[in-house]
C-alpha cells in the first residue's frame, strides 16, 4: 500500500496482504440485540481492514483494534462502525471477506530474518527521556532495563540502558492525601474547566509545585492563575503601538525569556510560570500601559501553558499565522545580566540593612547610599574610624 502523503514511503516491501474468510459470530453481548464482530488483533496494531459482504458492494473501511457493531434488531440490519462509518444493509448470517493490509511504517525489520533492524535501532534508541511515577518504577522501568541489559550482554545492541534520562513525577494531593476514589477527594476536571476555563486549569496544575514533588490541589489556588491570564488578556487589548520602550521593562522581559526557556526543558514549569507572573507585575507596575513589544513575547512564552488564550491573543496582535509557528522569542545576553546589586551594610560588624546600587559602585558612593537610609544611619553614632569595602559584596562602617 502507498504511504500517506504526510509520511515518508517505506524503504522495504511490506508483508503480503492476507485474505481471510470470516463468518458473522456474536462474540459477546453488551446489551440485547447488539453484538460485536472481532476483526482481529494479531501483529497488525495499526493496520487497515476492509470488510466486504457477500453479494453486496463495499461495506466500509475500518481500523484494527476497534470492533465492528452488528445490530440485528434494526429494521434493516447494518454493519455500523464505532467511529461513525455506516455500512450497507446486509442479511443476517452473511459471510464477509476480511482483507488485512499490513502497516506500512514503523516495522523494525526490513524483510530479513533478523529480530530488528540495526540501522533503525541506532536511529531511535536509546530513548532520550523517560518520565514516570512510582507506579512505573517496579514494572515498566525494571523490565525494560532488564531486557536492554540482556540484549547488550548478548551483543545485539551497543547500549545497556534503554533511557538516557529518567524523571520521576510527583503526586497531586488534596486535603493532605493522595487523590483516590476510596478517599472521596478526587476532582472532576470538567467542573473546573467549565468554571475557570481549560487554560487556567491547565496552567494551575503546572504551577502547583515542582514536577518531581507534585503539589497540594486547593480550589482557591486556581484564582491566582486566572488573575494572571486575565491581566495578560487586558494587557494585549490595551497595548499601545507608539512610544518608546522602557529599559527596565525590556531588561526584565529578556531575563524572563531566558528563565522560561531554561526552565521548560528541566520540567520546572512552576518556576517558569512564576517568572512570567513576576514580569507581568513589572510590565503593569503603577497601572502603566504596556507597549505591544512588551506583551508580544509574553504571549509566545505563555503558549505552551495556556494554548487557547495565546492563540487568540496572537491573532489580536495582528499576526496571521499560529503562535505555535512563530518560533520562540530570543533574548539579548547583555540585557540578561543584572546591572544593579543589593549590597549588605554592616555597622561595627553587624548587618543593619542593604543598599540597591549599580554593580560598579565605588566606596564613597556606597557609603553615601548607606548613610542616606535612616535605618542604617541611626547606628552610625560617632566618627568613622574605618571603612571596610568589598566591591560588589559588602560594606562595613566602623565607628
Amino acid at each position: 500500500p502507498a504511504a500517506p502523503a504526510d509520511r515518508p514511503a517505506p524503504n522495504f516491501e511490506p508483508p503480503p496482504i492476507k485474505m481471510e474468510k470470516v463468518r458473522y459470530n456474536p462474540l459477546r453481548t453488551l446489551r440485547p440485540q447488539t453484538y460485536f464482530l472481532d476483526v482481529g488483533q494479531g501483529n497488525y496494531s495499526t493496520t487497515a481492514v476492509t470488510l466486504t459482504a457477500s453479494g453486496s458492494d463495499l461495506v466500509g473501511h475500518h481500523s484494527l483494534g476497534t470492533s465492528v457493531r452488528i445490530d440485528p434488531g434494526a429494521p434493516e440490519p447494518r454493519i455500523d462502525f464505532d467511529y461513525g462509518y455506516g455500512g450497507l444493509p446486509v442479511g443476517l448470517g452473511a459471510s464477509f471477506t476480511r482483507q488485512v493490509v499490513p502497516r506500512a511504517f514503523g516495522f523494525s525489520v526490513s524483510g530479513k530474518d533478523v529480530p530488528f533492524d540495526e540501522t533503525l535501532t541506532k536511529k531511535w534508541l536509546p530513548v532520550n527521556s523517560y518520565i514516570g511515577g512510582n507506579e512505573h518504577a517496579v514494572l515498566h522501568l525494571l523490565y525494560s532495563r532488564f531486557v536492554t541489559m540482556v540484549l547488550h550482554d548478548a551483543g545485539f545492541i551497543d547500549f545497556d540502558e534503554p533511557f538516557t534520562r529518567f524523571r520521576a513525577h510527583g503526586m497531586i494531593v488534596r486535603e493532605g492525601a493522595k487523590m483516590s476514589k476510596s478517599r472521596g477527594n478526587v476532582v472532576n476536571p470538567d467542573d473546573y474547566i467549565n468554571e475557570w476555563g481549560a487554560d487556567a486549569f491547565r496552567t494551575y496544575l503546572m504551577f502547583l509545585g515542582p514536577y518531581e514533588e507534585g503539589g497540594d490541589f486547593q480550589d482557591k489556588g486556581i484564582s491566582g492563575v486566572k488573575r494572571f491570564l486575565d491581566r495578560l488578556w487586558r494587557s494585549v487589548h490595551d497595548a499601545r503601538w507608539e512610544g518608546a520602550l522602557e529599559p527596565e521593562v525590556q531588561r526584565k522581559l529578556h531575563q524572563t525569556i531566558k528563565k522560561v526557556g531554561d526552565d521548560i526543558p528541566r520540567l520546572s514549569y512552576n518556576t517558569a510560570i512564576a517568572a512570567m507572573m513576576e514580569y507581568m507585575n513589572t510590565m503593569r507596575s503603577g497601572e502603566r500601559i504596556p507597549h505591544v513589544d512588551d506583551v508580544r513575547p509574553l504571549v509566545q512564552l505563555v503558549s505552551p501553558f495556556a494554548p487557547h488564550i495565546a492563540e487568540e491573543l496572537w491573532s489580536v496582535l495582528g499576526n496571521a499565522g499560529s503562535v505555535f509557528d512563530s518560533g520562540w522569542p530570543t533574548y539579548d545576553p547583555a540585557l540578561v545580566v543584572e546591572d544593579r546589586i543589593v549590597m549588605p551594610v554592616q555597622v561595627n560588624g553587624k548587618t543593619r540593612g542593604t543598599i540597591d546600587v549599580l554593580k560598579g559602585v565605588t566606596q564613597d558612593e556606597a557609603v553615601a547610599a548607606a548613610l542616606a537610609q535612616p535605618g542604617i544611619a541611626k547606628f552610625v553614632t560617632g566618627p568613622t574610624k574605618k571603612i571596610i569595602f568589598v566591591p560588589g559584596r559588602m560594606l562595613n562602617i566602623v565607628v
